[in-house]
C-alpha cells in the first residue's frame, strides 16, 4: 500500500493531472472502532480511509491530501488523550496517523479548540504538515503554528516542472459561540474579506491553483441566509479553484453522483465525517508559459463501507492500527470502569417525540449539582430548572446514531455515550418570556401539521436533533397546527406564531415576568439564541459559568443515585391538531 507517495508514472508532458484528496470532521476516529459499543465499526475510522487514500494515490501522477478540520476531538480515544497527563508527553494519536499519511495541510474546526489552546499547541507542535486559517487568531505560542496560507510547490515526477498550490482555510466567524474554546486571545473574523485577502496574497506569490479548506457547511444560494457557507459565501469569491468543505458532516457529492459538482466553476467536495468517506477532486492541468491552468475538474466521494456485505468493506491500514494500538487499549480499559447500576434500559430512540427517561436523568444530574452551586447565593430561592438536549437522535447523523444502555452496570463507556461533549455546566437567570422563547426555538424542529393530514412528516429535515431542548420541571404543550416561529438559523420567521401552550411550573401558569434559574450546558449558555431578537436575548443572563464538565456531573450523580430505576415523568406533549 502507498501511504505517502504515489507510484512513479511516465514522464509528464505539457498537460498533467493533480489529484486532491480530502478527509474532514474525523473527530478523533483514528481506528474503525465504536468505543460506545466496544466493537469494530464498518462505517468509520481513518484506518479504513487510509486504505482508500493509498489506492487513490497509486495511479495519480501527482496527489495531495488535506483535512478540513475537527480532527482532534470527538471520540473517547482522542478525548482521553486530551484529558490525561500523558497528553504532554506523547504525540496525539490523530497527529501520529496524519503524519504517517503525509497530509499536505489542514485547517482547524471549532471542536479542535475544545480542550484549550495549550492542548492544541502541544498536538500541532508534533505535526509534520502546515496548519492554515485565514480568519482564525489564536493566543500566544499557538498562533505561531497557524499560518494564514501556504504556497506548496510540488514537482511533477521525472521532470523539472513544479506546480504551485496555494492553500488557505476558514471557519464561520460565529462558530465558536458556546464552545469550550471561548478564551482570551481566540477570535474569528468574517470569512469573505479574510479569504479575499488570502487568495490575493497567494496569487501575488505565483500560485497556479487555489485550494480552500473550508470548515463550513454547504448552505444554499439564498439571499435571506446570512450564514457563512460554501454556496452563499466561498464560491462567490473569485480566484478559488477547489473548495474542500466540512463542519456539517454532509457528503457531497453523493457517492452515486456521476456529474462533477462545480459551483461558479469551483470544484466542491465534502467528505462527511468520522473517516466514513474520502473526497476526491481530479484537476486537468495545462502549462501556459510558465504557469499551470486548470482545464477540467472532476469530483467524487468514496465510502469505506461498500454495502451490506462485510466482505466488500475497505480493509484497515495496518500502519495506522500500529500507531494507535497503545492508546486504543488504554481507552477501552478506562471506558470499562463501573460507575453505577440501572434497573432498566436507557435509550434515546424516542427522545424527540415524548418524555424521555434518559434526558430526565441528565436533567436531574444538572439540577442536583446546580442546587449545590446556588447555596447561599442571591438566587438560591428562585425556582430551579434544567434544560437538556438529546445529542443522539438519528436524523442527519444516520439510523444508528442513538444511545442504548442495557439494564445492569453503567460504565464510563455509557457516560461517554450519554454525554460525549466537553461542555461545562452553567446557570442562567431567565424570565418566563425567556423560557417561552427557548422552548419555541426547540419546537421549531417540527413541521407544521395541517389538521386532518395523514402520514405527514413530523420533523423538518433541516434541523439537527441537538437543537431540541426539554425542561422536565415544567409542563407544556406543543401545538403543531401553528407554523414554526424560528428557522434552523434561529431567524424569527413567524412573529405571531406561538407553538408553546399551557406553560406551567408546579401546576401554576408561568407569566412573562416570572424569574427562574436554569441549569444548561455551556453551548446553550453562550449560543443557540436568536441573534435577530435582542428583546428576547435580554430575557436571560449568565449567572454562573462553572468549570464542571457536564459528563462529570452526570457520572457523579449516577454513582450517588444508583441503583437507578429511570422512568419519565409527564412534562411536554403534543397538543391535539384540530
Amino acid at each position: 500500500m502507498t501511504l505517502a507517495t504515489p507510484a512513479k508514472p511516465r514522464v509528464a508532458q505539457a498537460t498533467t493531472q493533480l489529484r486532491i484528496l480530502q478527509t474532514t470532521d474525523l473527530h478523533g476516529h483514528v481506528l474503525a472502532f465504536d468505543y460506545h459499543r466496544d466493537a469494530p465499526s464498518r462505517v468509520k475510522g481513518l484506518s479504513r480511509t487510509a486504505t482508500l487514500i493509498g489506492e487513490a494515490r497509486t495511479p495519480a501522477p501527482l496527489s495531495m491530501l488535506f483535512d478540513s478540520g475537527d480532527f482532534l476531538q470527538g471520540s473517547p480515544l482522542s478525548d482521553r488523550h486530551a484529558l490525561r497527563c500523558e497528553a504532554s508527553n506523547t504525540p496525539h494519536p490523530v497527529i501520529s496517523a496524519m503524519n504517517l499519511l503525509a497530509y499536505d495541510a489542514v485547517t482547524l474546526g471549532n471542536h479542535d479548540l475544545d480542550f484549550g489552546t495549550a492542548h492544541l499547541f502541544d498536538a500541532l507542535s508534533r505535526a509534520n504538515f502546515p496548519v492554515v486559517s485565514a480568519n482564525l487568531t489564536l493566543p500566544d505560542a499557538a498562533q505561531g503554528l497557524l499560518k494564514r496560507s501556504v504556497l506548496l510547490e510540488r514537482q511533477l515526477p521525472d521532470t523539472d516542472e513544479a506546480i504551485k498550490v496555494g492553500v488557505t482555510g476558514c471557519l464561520p466567524h460565529d462558530t465558536l459561540i458556546g464552545s469550550a474554546s471561548l478564551q482570551s486571545g481566540v477570535s474569528v473574523s468574517p470569512v469573505a474579506p479574510a479569504l479575499d485577502q488570502a487568495v490575493a496574497e497567494l496569487k501575488a506569490c505565483g500560485a497556479d491553483i487555489i485550494v480552500v479548506l473550508a470548515h463550513c457547511g454547504l448552505g444554499d444560494d439564498n439571499p435571506k441566509d446570512h450564514r457563512e457557507t460554501i454556496f452563499n459565501t466561498i464560491t462567490k469569491i473569485s480566484g478559488i479553484d477547489v473548495v474542500l468543505g466540512g463542519h456539517t458532516h454532509e457528503v457531497f457529492p453523493s457517492p452515486q453522483a456521476t456529474a462533477p459538482c462545480l459551483v461558479n466553476g469551483q470544484a466542491v467536495v465534502m467528505a462527511g465525517a468520522w473517516g466514513a468517506h474520502l473526497g476526491q477532486v481530479d484537476l486537468g492541468l495545462q502549462q501556459v508559459a510558465q504557469n499551470w491552468q486548470v482545464t477540467s475538474r472532476r469530483t467524487k466521494t468514496l465510502p469505506v463501507s461498500q454495502g451490506l456485505q462485510h466482505s466488500t468493506d475497505i480493509a484497515e491500514c495496518p500502519e495506522i492500527i500500529r500507531v494507535a494500538t497503545r492508546a486504543h487499549h488504554a481507552t477501552r480499559a478506562e471506558l470499562s470502569a463501573s460507575v453505577g447500576h440501572t434497573n432498566s434500559q436507557i435509550d434515546s430512540h424516542f427522545a424527540l417525540v415524548q418524555d424521555d427517561a434518559g434526558l430526565q436523568l441528565i436533567a436531574s444530574a444538572f439540577e442536583a449539582e446546580a442546587r449545590s452551586l446556588l447555596a447561599d447565593s442571591k438566587l438560591q430561592d428562585l425556582p430551579l430548572l434544567s434544560a437538556v438536549t438529546p445529542f443522539k437522535t438519528g436524523g442527519q447523523a444516520g439510523p444508528g446514531h442513538y444511545y442504548r444502555i442495557a439494564a445492569g452496570t453503567i460504565t464510563q463507556r455509557d457516560i461517554s455515550d450519554l454525554y460525549g461533549f466537553t461542555d461545562r455546566l452553567c446557570l442562567l437567570r431567565m424570565t418566563g418570556a425567556g423560557l417561552r422563547a427557548m422552548l419555541e426555538l426547540s419546537a421549531s424542529i417540527f413541521n407544521q401539521i395541517t389538521p386532518g393530514a395523514q402520514d405527514a412528516p413530523l420533523f423538518d429535515p433541516d434541523f439537527p436533533g441537538y437543537l431540541f431542548d426539554a425542561i422536565p420541571q415544567l409542563t407544556y404543550a406543543i401545538n403543531l397546527a401553528q407554523p414554526a416561529r424560528f428557522d434552523v438559523h434561529r431567524t424569527l420567521l413567524a412573529p405571531t406564531a406561538h407553538r408553546i401552550e399551557d406553560l406551567r411550573h408546579n401546576g401554576k401558569p408561568i407569566a412573562d415576568s416570572d424569574a427562574f434559574v436554569v441549569a444548561v450546558n455551556s453551548f446553550r449558555a453562550f449560543g443557540s439564541w436568536p441573534a435577530s431578537a435582542p428583546a428576547v436575548r435580554a430575557e436571560r443572563e449568565l449567572f454562573l459559568e462553572s468549570a464542571l464538565k457536564c459528563s462529570e456531573v452526570l457520572s457523579k450523580y449516577i454513582a450517588a443515585a444508583s441503583p437507578l430505576s429511570p422512568q419519565a415523568v409527564p412534562s411536554w406533549r403534543f397538543a391535539p391538531v384540530a
